[in-house]
């Protein structure tokens, strides 16, 4: 009779083990691990980048959040006839004019300004409007406005010539800036340290030259010659 060979059963695989569960961050990785998520995100921005105003675009700017909508409500002079151009000196010389004139001639020196035209002169001026634009009224207007007008050339701010037969026809606006240059050597004028320090810290932040400074260059210049 014949045997039947017994065939071994195939061996049962043992699964694997389970993963060691993970191992908690340490004191030390903590904030490491934290601070991933915030990196990643900032590699991921860039960065904003403001327009660069130029001055006028940033002074409307400021403008506009101060006052917004007064745009409309400026004086400008490419929009409007009869505008001037003025010295931004002009204030600090007219608080010159009330330290070192006799009578103060300010309203009269300003209103000139206003008369004036880049050539410098004012033409066939009539007295009697000038003194009253200049606030002066009653019998006296026009000879307290002639007073102030001599005391101004007195002092070198204008010239005049006459017209016919007004004594004061013709006005010659003289460089307000020469003006005060040549008052700081006259003999019996005094300018206050004060007045001189503010005109000089504010002739600096406009960029003003001043008469002083072109003298200073001029010698430098010779002093560069003669090396």
């Amino acid at each position: 009779m014949a045997t039947t060979a017994k065939i071994p059963a195939p061996p049962v695989a043992t699964p694997p083990p389970p993963p060691p569960p993970p191992t908690p961050p340490t004191e030390a990785q903590v904030p490491l691990i934290a601070s991933l998520p915030v990196k990643n995100e900032m590699q991921g921005r860039k960065k904003k980048k403001k327009k660069k105003l130029s001055p006028p675009e940033r002074r409307i700017r400021l403008r506009d959040r101060l006052w917004p909508g007064s745009g409309n409500r400026i004086w400008h002079r490419l929009e409007n006839d009869g505008f001037i151009t003025i010295p931004k000196l002009l204030s600090l010389v007219c608080a010159l004019l009330k330290e070192v004139a006799a009578n103060d001639p300010t309203r009269v020196y300003l209103d000139l300004w206003c008369r004036s035209w880049d050539e410098g002169i004012i033409e066939g001026i009539d007295p009697d409007a000038a003194a009253f634009s200049s606030g002066y009224k009653g019998t006296r207007a026009t000879r307290t406005w002639s007073e102030h007008m001599n005391e101004l050339m007195k002092l070198g701010f204008i010239k005049i010539a006459p017209h016919g037969n007004s004594a004061i026809g013709h006005v010659l606006l003289v460089n307000p800036l020469d003006v005060v240059e040549e008052l700081r050597g006259r003999k019996g004028i005094h300018i206050s340290e004060e007045w001189w320090n503010a005109y000089l810290t504010r002739a600096d932040a406009i960029g003003a030259v001043l008469p002083s400074d072109e003298e200073t260059s001029d010698e430098e210049v010779t002093a560069g010659d003669k090396k």
